[in-house]
C-alpha cells in the first residue's frame, strides 16, 4: 500500500483538494462513512459499509465519527517526509484542469 502512495504523490496532477472533492462531492465539509461508500464507489472501489467504517475509525484522529480533510490526507499521503511535504504544498490546477484519468 505504501508503494502506492508515494506512486499517487509522485504524480504532478495529484493534489489532496480534489482527491478530497471525490468523497465529499466538491464541499468541504468532513466525511462520513457515506461519504467514503460514495468516494470508492465513484473510483469504482468495492467497499462495504464494514470496510468504510474501519477506514473512518483508523484515520478519524479526534474520534468524531467522521474524517476532517488533514485526517482523509493521511489515508493518501506516504510515510517519507519529503513526498508527503510536496504532496501536501500542491494546489488544484487554477485552469480547472482535474487530476488525470491514471491519477483518478
Amino acid at each position: 500500500m505504501e508503494d502506492k502512495k508515494v506512486a499517487l504523490a509522485q504524480r504532478a496532477d495529484f493534489n489532496l483538494e480534489d482527491a478530497f472533492a471525490v468523497f465529499s462531492g466538491n464541499s468541504l465539509s468532513r466525511l462520513a462513512e457515506q461519504d467514503l461508500l460514495y468516494g470508492y464507489e465513484k473510483l469504482g472501489i468495492a467497499c462495504s459499509s464494514a470496510d468504510a467504517s474501519l477506514v473512518r475509525m483508523r484515520y478519524d484522529a479526534d474520534e468524531d465519527g467522521r474524517l476532517g480533510f488533514w485526517e482523509f490526507a493521511n489515508i493518501l499521503l506516504p510515510i517519507e517526509p519529503m513526498l508527503r511535504d510536496e504532496a501536501e504544498r500542491r494546489k488544484p490546477d487554477t485552469r480547472g484542469c482535474p487530476m488525470s484519468a491514471e491519477t483518478f
